[in-house]
């Protein structure tokens, strides 16, 4: 399960404009540089890691790059308190005590001392892929603790797969107002199908449930699965993350088991508009619901839950690993 993240990388992230991240690292842009910050522990006075992104830069053989920073980093170097290196793609800076350094405000400043002497390098932030220099489909993404402006076609040649599903802002099949619609709908017909389904195979054996126990969870397992499946659309709404997402595709089910259960009970009663009184006896309504038989009614009310989480689930957009 997530844990939150610490109360000084959330401060750190909001002053930098960052996003936060459960997993210890936060990560964003900066004057245009992708920028990259962790943790070394919890503490109020842990170290923190910064490092900056840029497209591959060599450096002349066996030359020292002149670094020109503006204050306070020369001070907090002398004191033994940051270090930096600039590498050829990227630049490290680690900053101890942590919780001395936002008290006195003096990370930003920081930071923004090391890009101004990534520009004096002749380093500047850029718009197109690092590794390709295409302009198109481009994104910054964190992979194994490390930031990185990355295109979708070099993704997909690392992870060998379409990356419609990875939420790159260039791709999306529409905004939420038509899709959510679209999920209900469809989830609602699977679920109000598979139950009418059920009723007519258990009407044919006689109105009992003769199937191993086993045997039918496992079939409502895989009903649950397949009537939750449609949620997978939200992975292709464009910078969603995956609480939202799941979420999102979560109370979308609800919605589908009401709809659903409105397309069953017509079919139960005989007609759509023989519910409307219904409506208006719990009781009544419930004896439609409820079957005598109590494993049946189990394994109903184990079908809504795991279709809702299975929905929530195929909500979230993947992860992939990456060489940043």
């Amino acid at each position: 399960m997530p844990v939150a993240p610490a109360p000084n990388l959330v401060a750190l992230s909001e002053s930098l404009e960052l996003k936060g991240s459960p997993s210890g690292l936060s990560w964003g842009t900066r004057a245009g540089f992708p920028l990259g910050i962790s943790l070394g522990d919890a503490s109020a006075q842990s170290d923190v890691f910064i490092h900056v992104r840029y497209p591959h830069h060599g450096f002349a053989e066996g030359a020292e790059p002149e670094l020109i920073f503006a204050e306070p980093l020369p001070r907090l170097m002398d004191e033994g308190l940051a270090e930096v290196e600039i590498r050829d793609d990227l630049a490290w800076m680690p900053l101890k005590r942590l919780g001395d350094r936002l008290e006195r405000d003096e990370i930003v400043p920081a930071v923004d001392s090391l890009l101004g002497c990534l520009n004096t390098l002749g380093i500047h932030a850029v718009e197109t892929c690092h590794y390709c220099d295409r302009a198109d489909g481009v994104a910054v993404m964190a992979s194994k603790g490390r930031v990185g402006q990355i295109c979708t076609s070099c993704v997909e040649e690392q992870i060998g797969k379409d990356v419609s599903q990875l939420g790159f802002r260039a791709r999306s099949l529409g905004p939420l107002s038509i899709l959510a619609p679209i999920v209900i709908t469809v989830q609602a017909v699977l679920w109000g199908g598979i139950w009418i389904g059920v009723d007519g195979a258990l009407a044919r054996m006689g109105g009992s449930i003769s199937l191993n126990y086993y045997v039918a969870f496992l079939i409502v397992l895989g009903m649950a699965g397949l009537a939750a499946s449609p949620a997978f659309l939200f992975r292709f709404v464009s910078n969603r993350g995956k609480r939202r997402a799941a979420v999102l595709g979560g109370l979308c089910a609800l919605c589908a088991i009401v709809l659903g259960e409105v397309l069953h009970i017509s079919y139960l009663v005989g007609t759509l508009w023989a519910i409307v009184p219904l409506l208006t006896q719990p009781g009544v309504l419930l004896e439609w619901l409820v079957p005598d038989d109590g494993f049946f009614s189990v394994l109903r009310f184990f079908t809504m839950v795991t279709f809702v989480w299975i929905a929530g689930r195929w909500a979230k957009p993947r992860e992939v690993s990456l060489e940043l």
